[in-house]
């Protein structure tokens, strides 16, 4: 009930200057909670956000180039993921931090395997 709380009074400050006590007083819980719950909005729209923003991007490459690839998306059954695998050849994984080549190094193997592929384009 707390977070619903926050919402609606979150929602109705929305474009005006971020008062976290003020916010805090209103929904009805401690300012150290707003911050929190304004964190995980943060990060919970700005990847989402990034992700389609990068999306529009490649479908406009796509566009440009006059090319026919298909873009999918994969995720395995134990939840790991591609966010963009374009063709069979390129694969791009989206993170608002620096993410090691390591992290995604089978990541062209596994979009070849389309079982557990999407297609979003």
């Amino acid at each position: 009930m707390q977070f619903f709380r926050f919402l609606n009074v979150a929602a109705m400050q929305s474009g005006e200057l971020l008062n976290y006590a003020s916010v805090a007083s209103d929904a009805g819980v401690a300012e150290t909670t707003v911050r929190s719950y304004f964190d995980i909005l943060k990060d919970t729209l700005l990847g989402a956000a990034l992700e389609h923003w990068i999306l529009h991007e490649l479908r406009s490459v796509r566009s440009i180039r006059r090319t026919h690839w298909p873009i999918h998306y994969w995720r395995s059954t134990a939840g790991h993921e591609v966010d963009f695998c374009l063709g069979e050849e390129i694969a791009v994984e989206v993170k608002e931090s620096r993410a090691s080549r390591k992290s995604i190094s089978g990541a062209c193997v596994r979009c070849r395997r389309k079982k557990s592929s999407k297609s979003i384009s």
